[in-house]
């Protein structure tokens, strides 16, 4: 048995609740493309505090989906931010 993407969330449908959680279609993607936005040598301050804090507010999503049992993030700023965010979902 496997789950194709479109089982999960269908090509109509722009978001799906998983544990108990309303999760958008791109969290996933967003919280990697912040990340790359917050270790980017050619950031500004600015744009890495407001790509960490876009990332605090995709972490409880990115939890009740449960990613977080099963991927580490190599940035320990950015991992903190999901075991601060576990405690709370």
């Amino acid at each position: 048995m496997s789950i194709k993407p479109e089982d999960l969330l269908s090509d109509e449908q722009n978001s799906a609740e998983f544990n108990g959680q309303i999760v958008r279609k791109g969290t996933i993607g967003a919280a990697i493309a912040n990340t790359r936005i917050y270790e980017s040598a050619e950031s500004s301050a600015e744009q890495k505090r407001e790509a960490l804090e876009m990332i605090k507010k995709l972490a409880p999503s990115i939890i009740a989906l449960e990613l977080h049992k099963f991927v580490t993030w190599k940035n320990a700023d950015i991992q903190t931010v999901f075991d601060e965010a576990e405690k709370y979902v």
